[in-house]
């Protein structure tokens, strides 16, 4: 496990951009899964910028959605997808064919999650998973007690998740109930992970998670368990871990 704490929140949104820029110069045609919520806000936007002047190429990319909330339209300002097109696909270069959701509001729920396990197996597997870091440890949606064999899979939201979730939708009442998300095993399956997390109220479950007991009652327990994992905090999560 690669980790790197930075001193402030600039350096943790480049520390961030950088591993996705170096990803895409020795494998241009990578397999990204990205995340959505407050933390990699600030890493997208650099990567906005660095393509702007030219500094990394998306052309060859393809992208997937790491999770989705269920039962609103994909046009809802709250969804996965609007984060992403507001943040990152209009800012970059990427080819629309090469970009890849679940759907919000599938007719059929098992389906989806066939179509999108089937989608990742066919596109080789994930090179780099971008995730976050809930404060009771869930990973996407993958709430505490998600078996960590789990395959992409519906979800339901805590309300915790939930009330975290209201800055996305307005009023926790919009906040919908359930998600989809990629599962505890698809997550283990990619080839490399990258974990954000800044602030003080991460500090906690951050070193729960990377230095307690590898249990489902903490998802982000698993990562332990991964071969090739970077965590990028700022110091104000890492401090239990720096001892301050």
């Amino acid at each position: 496990m690669k980790l790197m704490i930075k001193d402030n929140k600039q350096e943790f949104d480049y520390a961030g951009a950088m591993e996705i820029l170096n990803l895409i110069k020795e494998k241009p045609n990578a397999v990204i899964g990205l995340a959505t919520g407050n933390t990699p806000k600030g890493m997208y936007d650099i990567l906005g910028d660095l393509c702007k002047e030219k500094q990394v190429d998306f052309s060859r990319v393809t992208t997937l959605n790491l999770d989705e909330y269920l039962g609103i339209e994909s046009s809802n300002s709250g969804s996965c997808k609007s984060y992403l097109n507001k943040r990152l696909y209009t800012k970059v270069n990427l080819k629309q064919e090469n970009i890849h959701h679940l759907n919000s509001n599938p007719e059929d729920y098992e389906k989806e999650c066939c179509r999108y396990n089937n989608l990742i197996n066919d596109l080789g597997g994930i090179d780099l998973l971008i995730l976050g870091i809930g404060h009771n440890g869930h990973l996407g949606f993958n709430e505490p007690n998600t078996p960590f064999d789990s395959m992409v899979h519906i979800c339901n939201l805590t309300d915790k998740t939930r009330t975290a979730n209201i800055w996305s939708f307005g009023s926790k009442d919009k906040v919908p109930k359930k998600g989809v998300s990629m599962g505890i095993k698809n997550i283990m399956n990619s080839k490399r992970l990258m974990l954000l997390a800044n602030g003080d109220s991460k500090s906690q479950i951050i070193y729960k998670a990377l230095k307690g007991k590898v249990t489902e009652e903490v998802p982000a327990s698993v990562l332990q368990l991964h071969n090739d994992v970077v965590v990028v905090l700022d110091r104000e999560a890492g401090k239990i871990l720096l001892g301050i």
